[in-house]
């Protein structure tokens, strides 16, 4: 009988979905992070399940010739990355594996191949955004990333997969805190009565990759104008690419970073950043991928899979700020984009103005009663894409583009698993699955999107 305490000698076979090695253990399924395919390992029990076990590793035994040394000294506590013992390789090797053996496992399709995979040359220094909880800790305030599965902040420095200058302000941020006695947010005394529970929450931080433009969201428990107008004038004279600040608030007990209200402290409340020649405005909330290079990469490859002619007509949904519509503006005659969330319609006009487009129409509402709309307004759709959030598609969705015979859909996904979920139901229905490319935007993480073309 296996309990918690007792160690073995193991294999390591392969990799579940989050990278955690794999072996067996008396038939039980074992997961051991931080461990490489092919390396035999001495592992503790930490975890006893009724189906699964967890374990530690205490010594390595043999090490695969693809473990590197972690570039980050919180590699093992903080919550960000997980496969950063992996060299690059390997990271795109099991990434690859993920796309397959999910689409082949749960969404039933068989001889998965990957028609191209897109890794980054330098995976590091890529994120474009920012996002850090303050709290206290015995040494004063920290800032930094929560431990794995719990809400302990892990105070850091410097991290290897953002932005260079998203470090230094998270760091200047905390010294000023610091300097000038402002309590940080305690969420353990919130809800308790009488109780002060601080005033910084978060900082989010944005970059536009290629135009250095920075924005900074302080996000706070109520609009502190003494705190802000002295934060505002430190942090200017130390970073000159500042383009804007935003005081966000947020007084719920709740893990939503941002709140409800906020206002413009400095510039005009966005940045700017570009992709495939196209420039797009960013605010606070906008969606927009964290990974720019990569992006310009994904947006090509997946209208690309459109196959798409001069004479075509485009609908992009779920299509956010408009940025995939607007990449592929200039190849056919005409987009449609259909988005739910208002703001983000707003961003998109905005951004078809800045670039001039002119045969992209953007649509708020609901993709599966727009795209009826569409049809019935005589519009001939050549392509799909739809670019859902991780939950994926709803399924009415999915039935109402075959009962219009849509030809061809490209689906965009951050998660695999739901994407095959979508994609089991869509054989069904009678497309088939001819194209699967891999994009990595999120290097050092278990993390993939996926693009799959899907035709009749």
């Amino acid at each position: 009988m296996v309990d918690v305490g007792n160690k073995y000698i193991v294999k390591i076979e392969g990799y579940d979905s989050q990278g955690n090695g794999v072996s067996h253990i008396d038939n039980l399924v074992v997961f051991i992070p931080n461990t490489i395919e092919g390396e035999i390992v001495e592992v503790c029990i930490d975890k006893v399940s009724k189906n699964f076990l967890r374990g530690k590793v205490i010594e390595l035994l043999s090490v695969s010739e693809s473990r590197v040394l972690p570039v980050c000294s919180i590699y093992e506590k903080c919550g960000g990355c997980n496969v950063q013992h992996m060299n690059y390789r390997e990271q795109v090797r099991f990434k690859e594996n993920k796309i397959i053996n999910t689409l082949e496992k749960i969404g039933n399709i068989e001889g998965v191949k990957i028609e191209k995979f897109y890794g980054m040359s330098i995976p590091y220094e890529y994120r474009n955004k920012v996002q850090v909880p303050f709290g206290l800790s015995d040494l004063g305030v920290k800032a930094g990333f929560y431990e794995k599965n719990t809400h302990n902040i892990i105070n850091m420095d410097f991290c290897n997969i953002q932005f260079r200058e998203g470090s230094d302000i998270v760091n200047e941020t905390r010294e000023y805190i610091k300097k000038n006695n402002i309590k940080p947010y305690d969420e353990s005394v919130h809800n308790k009565k009488g109780c002060d529970y601080g005033l910084v929450r978060h900082l989010l931080i944005r970059k536009g990759y290629n135009t250095n433009e920075i924005m900074i969201v302080i996000v706070l428990t109520k609009d502190d104008q003494e705190f802000l107008n002295g934060y505002v004038e430190f942090i200017l004279s130390k970073f000159k690419d500042i383009k804007t600040i935003v005081v966000n608030v947020n007084d719920e007990i709740t893990n939503v970073i941002l709140g409800k209200y906020e206002r413009v402290l400095y510039g005009d409340g966005y940045i700017r950043d570009k992709i495939n020649d196209f420039v797009f405005r960013i605010q606070s909330k906008s969606f927009f991928q964290v990974n720019t290079k990569q992006a310009e990469k994904l947006y090509l490859a997946a209208i690309e899979m459109c196959d798409l002619k001069f004479g075509d007509t485009l609908l992009d949904a779920y299509c956010g700020i408009g940025t995939i519509g607007i990449c592929a503006s200039r190849k056919i005659k005409q987009v449609y984009g259909i988005e739910e969330v208002k703001e983000s319609i707003v961003d998109a006009n905005e951004n078809k103005r800045i670039n001039n487009i002119k045969n992209i129409e953007f649509i708020e509402g609901k993709v599966e009663e727009e795209i009826f709309n569409l049809v019935n307004s005589g519009v001939n759709i050549s392509a799909v894409v739809l670019d859902p959030p991780r939950k994926g598609v709803k399924e009415n969705v999915l039935h109402k583009l075959r009962s219009i015979n849509c030809k061809k859909i490209v689906y965009i996904s951050c998660d695999v698993a739901t994407l095959s979920r979508d994609a089991k139901i869509l054989t069904s229905l009678g497309y088939k699955v001819d194209k699967v490319r891999g994009v990595d935007m999120f290097c050092q993480t278990y993390h993939v999107e996926t693009i799959v073309r899907f035709t009749l």
